[in-house]
C-alpha cells in the first residue's frame, strides 16, 4: 500500500510541475510566438508549439524516470523490507510499465491544451510592440482581468537624497 501511495503522490507532483511549466511558457515567450506568427506561423501551428514542448517533457521524463524509478524503488523497498522481518519479493507487474508510457503522454498532451489555445490566440501586434509582452496575460488578485498596468518607478535605497541611505537622516 505504501509504495502505491508514494507513487501516486509523486505522479501528482510531476503533473503539477509539468502543468506549471507549460502554463508559464506562453506568457514568457509571447514575444517570440508573436514574431513567428508575424513571419507566417499559423494559429494552429502556434498551438502546436505547446504540444511539442509537452511531448518533449513527456518523453524526457519517461526516458529518465522509468529506469531510475525502477532502480531506486527496488533498492529502497529492499532496504525498508530488511529493517522489518519481512521477506522481500520484487513486484511482478510488467503491465504497469507498459501502461505508464501512454498514460504519461496522454496526460502531458491534455495539459498542453490550455497553453496551446492561449498561444494560438496571442495578439500579434500587441505582443510585438510592448516592452513587456507577457504583462497583459497575467491576472492577479488586484487585477483579475490581467489588464495592462502602468509601471511605478522602483525605489532603491542609497540612490536618492543626501547621505548614504537617502532617507530619514538627521543632518
Amino acid at each position: 500500500m505504501l509504495p502505491v501511495a508514494l507513487g501516486g503522490f509523486l505522479a501528482l507532483l510531476a503533473i503539477g510541475a509539468v502543468g506549471h511549466a507549460l502554463t508559464t511558457v506562453v506568457p514568457r515567450r509571447a514575444h517570440d510566438l508573436a514574431v513567428l506568427r508575424a513571419l507566417g506561423l499559423t494559429r494552429a501551428q502556434a498551438g502546436w508549439v505547446a504540444t511539442a514542448q509537452a511531448s518533449v517533457y513527456g518523453f524526457a521524463g519517461l526516458l529518465a524516470d522509468i529506469p531510475l524509478g525502477l532502480a531506486a524503488g527496488r533498492a529502497l523497498w529492499r532496504a525498508a523490507a530488511g529493517l522489518i522481518p519481512v521477506y522481500y519479493q520484487p513486484p511482478a507487474a510488467p503491465w504497469v510499465l507498459l501502461l505508464i508510457g501512454p498514460a504519461v503522454l496522454a496526460c502531458v498532451l491534455a495539459l498542453a491544451l490550455i497553453p496551446g489555445g492561449r498561444a494560438a490566440r496571442l495578439p500579434i501586434a500587441r505582443c510585438c510592440t510592448r516592452n513587456d509582452p507577457g504583462r497583459y496575460l497575467v491576472a492577479t488578485a488586484d487585477n483579475p482581468a490581467g489588464a495592462p498596468r502602468a509601471r511605478l518607478p522602483s525605489y532603491r535605497p542609497g540612490t536618492g537624497g543626501t547621505g548614504s541611505s537617502g532617507m530619514f537622516q538627521d543632518g
